[in-house]
């Protein structure tokens, strides 16, 4: 990625807008972001990160906080940032959540906004689509970007000193190698189950081999080891199965004789014969009674013909009484009608004689119309004035909170400064506690070190005094003297008293050494403390070093400094009753009012206030004078007048709306009454017609019935419900005789023997044949089952013994691949760390050329391999080689200045493994915010070349530093100037 054009609107500290080209560092390729504390340096890394990322560079700082405090409330914050990948343009554009004040005054909520243009002008709206297209067109999410291409100041000193386990959750984010530790969970997983499936299928083993045709103290004694021997319990199956096979042989020719005996006693046919020689008896009495009703069913048939005939012509009587009812009923309607319409057109004569002239309506009307219309007019101007009084008397309100505000907002900013002061003061006597403290461990150092220096030259020289000893002491007679060869030995020299030893003499120089190095690290320390002081107190010198440190004149200082310090805590005193009488229940230690710019900004928002509240009092002034010469009579009498005459106007309208609705009412209802009588008439006529038909339709088939008359055909209308039950009486007993007839010749054709048999004797012999042939089929379906059952239990024991051998290769490859991958193994180390190694080995390596070039040569990086203790993740821990003492040390023990250069050169070394490794990611801008202060002017110079070096490859550099040796070192710069009313941009090419 790299950038072409930044424009902020209202962002952070730039009230304004705010535009950097970049593309006029191209032949630079480095530039400097340089301005005083605090005023928005890294706001335009926040910047670039918020429109890529919709985050800050940072993590202390919020999207919330984005909009400036400086612009006004009518302004949306908005960044727009160009930048380009591999030649190819982007746009993106966002803005964060935020309050806006609108047209009507009203401070209302403006969400999130998003919206990137690809480089064939698409657009892609919306926050989350936003983010997922950045992503894919970075190749980095928002923290892997932040640690390989925007440096925010202190990240990447604290990844220097992060364990393993921190260090490979951020190597996972930026290579990606979740998926080793997926894999090494789905084969812990896999283990775990092939383990649980082996537990099992051992469980399962032991319980077919369990089967009640194995008991027995053989099958007991093959079952008691932990591990059975399943080759002899299989043959015990077999064993068992043949023996049982052998007596179900000879079971089904016994079963089989039983079931002849009894076929022989044909006791079912017997008994079926006596109940079929039984029911034939009752057959023939059934027979003999439905013969005997035989004169009472050919009187019923008779009867049934007249309702028959009576039934053929109930409808066309039917007919007949339905037209006579309606010939009566319409001669009735032709009266009611005819009375309807006589009182229809006296009611229309009577409407139409009470309804007034149209001309007389219209005036009246128009004169109320007019009315109403001056009326309204008066009372809109009485209105707008009482409308306006009111307004004036919050517009008061308004201005005396304004003024209040205005009032708090310098009480405040006099209280912070006084705190300002205060704290100053505390912390000059802080610097004096710290000098005094430093210059007393000095003095404690330099005591111990001259002790261990003492006690270190007296054993160094009793130890070169006892050397003679030392060496006669080994001396034997007839070897050689080591230094002048004789065998003899006649007066060897004695050891001295109180010689120490080498072991002891080198401990004793190591402590010295030590407590002389922590010696000069506190000479050190004090020298910066004094040079510190120096800075806030330039008149007040108190030495140059431990030894010629003023200890009088720093206590003389520090009297004055309490007593300056009492005064201001008094005058902070006073200052907060002071807000507390003005604003009571108000805190004024409310972090919104802790800075001066923040102070400065809402004092001149409420200057700002108080003026517009004026102003818009005296207009309201003037307003009110204005329509109090336009306005007529008091707005309760003109409402209640007003009131009246659109009462009266409506109540005319209402009476002259129920007059024409009358009339029309009685016109339409004269006609409907004509009309109803002439619809009457005809309906008349056409019953008489219908009368004459239906009657003409009975007789001629009454004639044609074999009914003798009318009287005859009336006698059997009325019975005329009985002829289904009478019809349905008759086919029953037809049915009844015919079947009974039938049933009887039918049953005496099956019968086998005339007379009916003895059944007790033959059920009797029949019982003992069926239990004798139960027994034996029960105990070949026990033999039987018995049989399958050793049978299956032999198949499923060899199935799943053949199951548990292959789970157990299964289990001993996966347990030993699982403790591979999860690091239960010598050196700790598990796959995903393994492989995220090798990256920073090479990470490692190219910090090292870097860090070697800022350090002179002296320090390098290496990867601990050692393992940790107490099982903890290692394989990722760093250490620093010092080549002037040889050894090796932890990171932490760096200096800050040493730390800086280290995490530097480590970062820079990320981004160019990140980009090498990752085909998707070009890294073609870094941008370095971190501590060049801390660095001593050659380290700074080393660091810088560092950089340099970077913009030969073709890579945009971009730092932010106001170190003035950076300004001459870099030319290109990025200026930010910070003032009472927010700060500004300005772009130095070269």
């Amino acid at each position: 990625m790299r950038p072409l054009r930044l424009t902020l609107t209202a962002f952070g500290p730039f009230p304004g807008t705010e535009e950097i080209d970049f593309t006029l560092f191209s032949g630079q390729n480095i530039f400097l972001i340089t301005g005083p504390t605090g005023g928005g340096k890294t706001s335009v890394f926040d910047a670039i990160c918020f429109a890529l990322y919709g985050k800050a560079s940072g993590g202390r700082r919020g999207t919330e906080n984005f909009k400036s405090d400086f612009a006004p409330d009518t302004a949306t914050c908005s960044v727009v940032f160009s930048f380009s990948i591999r030649g190819r343009e982007f746009t993106v554009s966002r803005s964060p959540a935020q309050w806006r004040r609108n047209r009507r005054d009203e401070m209302v909520s403006v969400p999130a906004k998003a919206e990137l243009t690809l480089p064939d002008g698409e657009p892609v709206t919306g926050v989350t689509a936003v983010n997922d297209r950045i992503r894919d067109i970075m190749g980095l999410d928002v923290e892997q970007f932040k640690q390989t291409a925007m440096l925010a100041q202190g990240e990447f000193q604290r990844f220097l000193t992060a364990g393993s386990r921190d260090k490979q959750e951020i190597f996972r984010r930026i290579f990606d190698t979740g998926l080793f530790e997926k894999l090494s969970d789905i084969l812990s997983e896999r283990f775990k189950k092939t383990q649980r499936e082996l537990d099992a299928s051992r469980d399962t083993l032991r319980a077919l081999a369990r089967l009640p045709e194995l008991s027995g103290p053989e099958a007991d004694t093959l079952l008691e080891p932990e591990y059975p021997d399943y080759s002899a319990i299989l043959r015990l199956l077999e064993e068992r199965a043949e023996s049982a096979g052998r007596e179900l042989a000879l079971l089904p020719r016994q079963a089989e004789e039983a079931e002849d005996a009894r076929a022989a006693l044909r006791l079912e046919e017997r008994r079926s014969n006596n109940r079929r020689l039984e029911q034939l008896g009752l057959l023939r009495t059934r027979l003999a009674a439905l013969e005997a009703e035989a004169p009472a069913v050919r009187a019923e048939e008779v009867a049934l013909a007249r309702l028959e005939a009576a039934a053929a012509l109930e409808g066309s009587w039917g007919s007949l009484i339905r037209a006579r009812d309606g010939l009566d009923e319409a001669e009735k309607s032709l009266l009611a009608a005819a009375g309807a319409l006589t009182g229809a057109e006296t009611a229309r004569r009577a409407a139409d004689a009470a309804l007034p002239p149209e001309e007389e309506t219209r005036a009246r009307r128009t004169e109320w119309i007019e009315r109403i219309r001056v009326l309204s007019g008066q009372l809109e101007q009485a209105s707008a004035l009482e409308e306006e009084q009111k307004r004036r008397e919050l517009l008061l309100k308004e201005a005396a909170r304004c003024e209040k505000n205005l009032t708090a907002f310098r009480l405040l900013s006099r209280r912070e400064a006084q705190k300002r002061e205060l704290a100053r003061i505390g912390g000059l006597r802080g610097q004096l506690a710290a000098l005094e403290d430093a210059r007393a461990e000095y003095g404690r150092l330099w005591e111990e070190a001259e002790g261990a220096r003492a006690l270190y030259e007296e054993g160094n020289r009793g130890f070169l005094n006892s050397q003679a000893g030392v060496l006669a002491s080994a001396l034997r007679p007839g070897t050689p003297c080591p230094v002048c060869g004789s065998t003899q030995h006649p007066s060897p020299a004695a050891l001295s008293p109180g010689a120490v030893s080498q072991a002891e003499l080198k401990r004793r120089k190591e402590r010295f050494e030590a407590l002389s190095a922590g010696l000069s690290g506190k000479r050190e320390q004090f020298g910066k403390l004094l040079e510190r002081w120096e800075l806030l107190c330039p008149g007040v010198p108190l030495g140059t070093c431990p030894e010629d440190w003023d200890g009088q004149g720093a206590r003389a200082q520090d009297i004055n400094l309490g007593q300056l310090s009492a005064e201001a805590a008094e005058k902070l005193s006073a200052l907060t009753e002071e807000f507390s009488v003005l604003c009571p229940g108000q805190d004024p230690d409310d972090p919104r009012y802790t800075s001066a710019e923040s102070l400065e900004g809402y004092t001149q928002k409420a200057g700002l206030a108080l003026e517009d509240a004026e102003r818009k009092l005296k207009q309201s002034q003037w307003q009110i004078a204005q329509l109090q010469a336009s306005a007529r009579g008091e707005k309760a009498a003109l409402e209640q007048e007003l009131l009246a005459a659109q009462s009266g106007l409506k109540s005319f309208e209402d009476h002259f709306s129920l007059l024409s609705r009358q009339a029309q009412s009685a016109r339409d209802a004269s006609a409907q009454s004509k009309e109803a009588l002439r619809q009457c008439e005809l309906h008349l006529t056409s019953r008489r017609k219908e009368l004459e038909r239906c009657r003409a339709e009975y007789e001629k088939l009454l004639a044609a019935s074999s009914l003798k008359g009318e009287e005859e055909f009336l006698a059997s209308l009325e019975r005329l419900p009985e002829k289904e039950a009478l019809a349905r009486h008759l086919e029953e007993h037809r049915a009844a005789l015919q079947d009974t007839r039938s049933r009887a010749e039918a049953l005496s054709q099956t019968l086998t023997e005339p007379a009916p048999a003895d059944l007790a004797a033959l059920e009797e012999q029949d019982r003992a044949l069926r239990e004798q042939i139960s027994a034996l089929r029960k105990r070949e379906g026990e033999l039987s089952l018995c049989c399958a059952r050793l049978r299956e239990a032999g198949q499923k024991i060899r199935r799943e013994l053949a199951r548990f051998e292959s789970l157990d290769r299964v289990f001993r490859l996966q347990s030993r691949l699982a403790a591979l991958t999860e690091g239960s193994n010598p050196r700790r180390i598990s796959f995903e760390r393994y492989v995220l190694a090798f990256y920073f080995d090479h990470i490692i390596a190219a910090a090292n050329t870097r860090l070697a070039a800022m350090t002179g040569g002296r320090y390098s990086l290496r990867r601990k391999e050692e393992q940790e203790k107490y099982g903890r993740a290692s394989g990722l821990d760093l250490e620093i080689a010092d080549s002037y003492s040889g050894k090796f040390r932890d990171v932490s023990t760096l200096s800050g200045g040493e730390s800086f250069q280290t995490s530097l050169a480590l970062a820079l070394s990320l981004a160019d493994v990140v980009q090498a490794y990752s085909g998707g990611v070009s890294i073609e801008t870094m941008f370095v915010d971190e501590g060049f202060g801390s660095l001593d002017p050659q380290a700074l110079e080393s660091a810088v070349a560092v950089l340099m070096s970077l913009k030969n490859d073709g890579r945009l550099v971009g730092v932010i530093s106001h170190v003035a040796e950076l300004k001459e070192w870099i030319p290109a710069k990025v200026s930010v100037s910070a003032g009472r009313e927010g700060s500004r941009i300005a772009v130095s090419p070269a």
